[in-house]
């Protein structure tokens, strides 16, 4: 089953099947070897389903958000491509959206890159400023560290100005009002 509970034809192409990995080794083992994982280059065979394989991964990024990336792709259910590692987040049911949003607005090249990859998997073409907003929020909880945060509004506001030409004069314009609207709606 794919990762969206839709049917194998529909499968995402960051999905690798456990028979494509399994079919590296050879296939001279016997029936009775241990379930023991075995590493095949960088990739461990899986030993359970992808559904299960995928609920450890959840478990694991509720707790540590690297880790649960980390088992998948090692387990060769999901590229270190950012698109593909976007998709992974964007999708997945029962991730934490406090975890979510705390990795999403991570620091360095590859976080940015996995960051912009997450915000163009939303679609804010007809959706008011507000409604864009409450559509990309949605998902994940804000961090608390205002880097983090401005990272994540500044990928937001560009994005949103791309898709809805017109309504603010630049993505600057955008930005300021996001962050605005954010620390205006935020405890202090």
């Amino acid at each position: 089953s794919s990762r969206g509970g839709g049917g194998d034809s529909g499968e995402s192409p960051t999905a690798v099947r456990a028979d494509a990995v399994a079919g590296s080794s050879g296939g001279g083992a016997p029936a009775s070897a241990a379930p023991a994982p075995v590493r095949t280059s960088s990739v461990v065979q899986p030993v359970a389903s992808y559904d299960q394989e995928l609920l450890v991964a959840v478990r694991k990024f509720n707790l540590k958000p690297r880790d649960g990336v980390q088992y998948l792709q090692l387990r060769g259910f999901l590229s270190a491509e950012p698109g593909d590692i976007a998709a992974f987040l964007h999708e997945t049911k029962g991730l934490s959206k406090r975890k979510l949003g705390d990795y999403l607005g991570e620091r360095g090249e590859r976080h940015a890159e996995l960051l912009s990859a997450y915000v163009r998997r939303f679609d804010f073409a007809g959706l008011s400023f507000v409604g864009a907003i409450r559509a990309f929020l949605s998902p994940f909880r804000l961090p608390g560290e205002a880097q983090k945060i401005d990272r994540i509004m500044c990928e937001f506001a560009s994005h949103f100005v791309s898709q809805a030409p017109g309504v603010f004069s630049s993505a600057d314009t955008a930005y300021v009002l996001g962050f605005s609207v954010i620390m205006l709606n935020t405890d202090a």
